[in-house]
């Protein structure tokens, strides 16, 4: 049985080796403010497909379709990356979608990865956790993990792994730490083309792509 996973992200710049100041923040939003509107879908085992529509500038709506039942799931801030994967252990897709938002614990703005559950056709929240490690830059999903690029403050940045364990995601390694931001992500772009050869980041919906799995 064939099962099918979207990636999806939005083109944005890449960070600076830095987080100071706010110009970086006003270029990032401007950005995906500037995106046309969004619809990518994937279809999960069981039989349920997940969807991230852009209705505005300012709300995206994560959707999971069932046969007989339709379930939303509103973000009132932007998002830059959506990818399912089953992170929870349970054989059901699950998804991961980053967004750019405060928090409460955090007031600056940044970007935060939401992950959502299915459960007898609605969406569930599973983990709206205010960071991981450091502070994120970017992430993709990988056997059951998060993997994440994140500045760690002084200007430097990790790859790191993390795995879900019973009420949020537990560090579980570094791939690298205490580096420069452009080696950082140049460690990262490879590993996310190792475990998403059909990966490609673009805005254009022409352009989203879908990995096929056995």
């Amino acid at each position: 049985m064939l099962r099918y996973r979207r990636c999806y992200k939005e083109s944005l710049p890449p960070a600076p080796s830095h987080w100071r100041g706010g110009a970086w923040l006003v270029l990032l939003l401007g950005m995906l403010y500037s995106l046309p509107s969004l619809g990518v879908g994937v279809g999960s085992k069981s039989g349920a497909s997940w969807n991230i529509e852009k209705r505005s500038d300012s709300l995206y709506v994560v959707t999971l379709t069932t046969d007989s039942t339709r379930s939303e799931w509103s973000l009132s801030y932007p998002a830059y990356q959506f990818q399912t994967g089953d992170i929870d252990g349970d054989g059901m897709e699950d998804v991961m979608v980053g967004v750019v938002k405060t928090t409460r614990y955090d007031p600056k703005v940044g970007r935060r990865i939401f992950i959502f559950r299915q459960k007898r056709g609605k969406i569930r929240p599973l983990w709206m956790g205010t960071r991981l490690g450091g502070r994120l830059i970017d992430f993709c999903y990988s056997e059951g993990t998060v993997i994440a690029l994140e500045g760690m403050g002084n200007e430097k940045y990790a790859v790191s792994q993390y795995r879900w364990d019973t009420f949020g995601m537990t560090y579980v390694q570094s791939f690298v730490k205490e580096t420069d931001y452009y080696n950082a992500n140049k460690i990262f772009k490879d590993y996310e083309k190792i475990h998403h050869p059909l990966f490609h980041a673009h805005a254009d919906p022409q352009h989203w792509s879908t990995r096929q799995e056995d």
